[in-house]
Parts: structure tokens; C-alpha cells; sequence
């Protein structure tokens, strides 16, 4: 599954703005300038610069136009083109970065994935969807959306049938399992009415249709609202003891 730079662009600040501010501190307090970082998934490079710290970054992504960017927008930065489906090919790190990834990914390949970095191996994982939406002005049809996106999301997304909204804590309980220390914290996008809450509300209704419910007027009167949207997500940070 692929994502567009304008979509990617269009996210950024809500992103930023909804990182758990104690977990990013706590991270950037492990890097020094000459700590290894790996940004799986890194599309055009958001997580760099949310995080903001001199070190040796790799930014890794499958889509070699985002790749492009990355580069572009970091050229301090390596880039890789990587398929995460062969984690063989992953470079080793000192610490590993995601962003919005895990919920698109199924609880076999998160238990793969945690395996793999094993136990001396840092993880910052940012902006894991949680399956909650709320809006200020609520509507009817609301719950039934919610539901049948959730359940879209569980759909297979290139990784196997998705965790979806229980990623994040799926995430914590392997990584714990593999003997890291690992926090969660809530991240929730606070969506006022403008061209993102568009798109997602778009985006929304497209995904629960595709399930077999009928979201037109459900799309149409959130398209009209003037009422902010609240959408849960999991920041998890992993560090080894010590």
C-alpha cells in the first residue's frame, strides 16, 4: 500500500501536532550524532523532521517517487528502497522510527518485525490508528461508519490482514515479550473543518462503503459541517533496559 506525497504533505502538521510530546522527548534523548536511525516507511521524510535531531539517518520507503523527495528534502540523509514484506533486507540500527505503518499491518508480521530487531534495538512508532473517531457535532450514522471503516482497515493491506486498531497494542505486548520497555501514549489528530478533514471524511466514508454500507448521506453532511473531529492514535516508544 502506497500513499501519495500530496496526501503525505497535506497530514504533516496534524502529525506533528499530535505526537505525544513526553515520548518524542524521551526518544531524541537517545541520539547522539552518531546514533544509526532507520525510518521504515519513511515516505518524504515527516519523522525526520518531527523528531529534529543531527544523526545518521536512513530514510527507507518502497515508493521510489517518495524516495525521491526524502532525498531531496534530506540530503544529510541515506535512502533505501526496501520491501519490509523481506525483513532480511532492513540495515542494521541503533534505532528504528515508523510512522502511521502498523496499523496497516497484520499481528504476524508485527511479531516478525519485533523478532527481528530483537532486544538491543530501540523502536519509535508514532501515529498508530486506534479505531476511535469523535466528532463535536455527532451524527446518526456516525457508529456505523466508524465500524465498517475498522473493519476496513483489518483488510489485508500488503502485510496480511491488518491489525488495525489494536496495532499499537499488539505492538507494545510483542515488544515487552522480546524484553523492551515499552510506553504508550495517546496522539489523537484534532481536526478542525478545512481541506484535511475533508480528505479524511472522504476517505472515511469511501473505505466504509467499500463494506457494503451506504455512507453518501452520512459523507455529505460531514462535508457541511462546521464541527471538529477528534481521531484516536498510539505513539509507542520500545528501548532496551539500560
Amino acid at each position: 500500500m502506497s500513499f501519495t506525497a500530496a496526501w503525505l504533505t497535506l497530514r504533516e502538521p496534524a502529525d506533528h501536532a499530535a505526537r505525544d510530546p513526553a515520548l518524542l522527548d524521551a526518544f531524541r534523548a537517545r541520539i547522539t550524532p552518531a546514533t544509526r536511525i532507520l525510518d521504515i516507511g519513511c515516505g518524504t521524510g515527516s519523522t525526520l523532521r518531527a523528531v529534529n535531531r543531527p544523526a545518521r539517518w536512513t530514510l527507507a520507503d518502497r515508493d521510489p517517487a517518495l524516495l525521491t523527495e526524502a532525498a531531496q528534502n534530506h540530503p544529510q540523509a541515506e535512502t533505501l528502497r526496501i520491501d519490509l514484506a523481506d525483513l532480511s533486507t532492513l540495515p542494521t540500527a541503533d534505532l528504528v522510527t515508523a510512522s502511521a505503518l502498523f496499523d496497516l499491518c497484520s499481528p504476524a508480521f508485527i511479531t516478525d518485525f519485533v523478532a527481528h530487531l530483537g532486544r538491543r534495538t530501540g523502536l519509535y512508532a508514532a501515529l498508530n490508528y486506534d479505531g476511535m473517531m469523535e466528532w463535536s457535532d455527532p451524527h446518526p450514522q456516525d457508529g456505523a461508519v466508524v465500524a465498517a471503516f475498522n473493519r476496513h482497515q483489518r483488510r489485508d493491506k500488503g502485510f496480511g490482514p491488518a491489525a488495525g486498531p489494536e496495532a499499537a497494542q499488539i505492538l507494545a505486548a510483542r515488544c515487552e515479550g522480546m524484553g523492551l520497555r515499552a510506553t504508550l501514549a495517546p496522539s489523537p489528530w484534532l481536526l478542525q473543518p478545512g481541506p484535511l478533514h475533508t480528505a479524511f471524511v472522504t476517505g472515511v466514508a469511501e473505505a466504509a462503503a467499500a463494506t457494503g454500507i451506504d455512507t453518501q448521506d452520512w459523507l455529505a453532511a460531514r462535508l457541511a459541517s462546521r464541527g471538529s473531529c477528534r481521531v484516536g492514535h498510539l505513539d509507542l516508544l520500545a528501548l532496551p533496559d539500560g
